[in-house]
């Protein structure tokens, strides 16, 4: 039951972000090559597997020269598409003769932090984001963001950053297909979008909202 006063109580209420660490390696030039593709999420079913199945077989299939990273946090039970995509994608950059992609869990926050400043795109395929920390991460990064038009995604990315989501997985991997496609032909023109400024969640930005409202608090609690 929702109580009487809850509207209210929301009209009153403060949501701050999670605040983003500066990253250390922005300002790193971005390679030559093949356009590159970082999807960094946790190895679950919220992170929208099977759609990222269908654009990994899609991109096979068109033979899109991208080299498609494929990193995460993985746990004891990985969605099934995983194996599928990565062999996939192994096939892939053999036969367009594009060096092996980077899977699975990066160990060192140093490599980490060098294969966000190395890539073109950061990609979400996710069903379920409260904020998207990994692709506000990659931004800050330089990545160019590729994002669902819904979730958090559209309080801080632009329209132009954003894909619809359609129907079914098919029909959305082919729009993002799509979308890689002109980022490919961007890339190699010299005319990829600009940068996302994220930097209002950066933690020194954010700390004085954050101390208003521990200042609200305290004052307002009762002896």
């Amino acid at each position: 039951k929702i109580p009487p006063d809850f509207h209210r109580q929301l009209q009153l209420s403060s949501v701050l972000p999670v605040p983003l660490a500066p990253h250390p390696a922005k300002g790193i030039a971005k390679t030559a090559g093949p356009l590159q593709v970082v999807w960094n999420h946790r190895w679950e079913y919220d992170k929208g597997p099977e759609l990222l199945l269908q654009v990994v077989l899609g991109l096979c299939e068109a033979k899109i020269p991208i080299r498609l990273h494929v990193v995460g946090e993985q746990f004891k039970q990985v969605p099934s598409q995983f194996p599928t995509l990565i062999d996939c994608l192994a096939k892939h950059n053999q036969q367009l003769g594009i060096a092996p992609s980077s899977i699975g869990y990066v160990e060192s926050s140093a490599e980490y932090e060098q294969l966000l400043s190395s890539c073109d795109i950061v990609l979400s395929t996710a069903l379920h984001d409260f904020q998207g920390l990994a692709i506000q991460e990659a931004c800050l990064a330089g990545c160019v963001p590729l994002a669902p038009n819904d979730l958090a995604y559209p309080d801080y990315l632009p329209e132009e950053y954003l894909y619809p989501v359609g129907d079914t997985y098919q029909e959305t991997a082919q729009t993002i297909l799509a979308r890689l496609e002109e980022l490919t032909d961007a890339k190699a023109a010299g005319t990829m979008p600009a940068h996302i400024d994220l930097s209002s969640y950066v933690g020194a930005e954010i700390r004085e909202k954050y101390e208003e409202v521990f200042q609200r608090l305290l004052a307002t609690k009762k002896p």
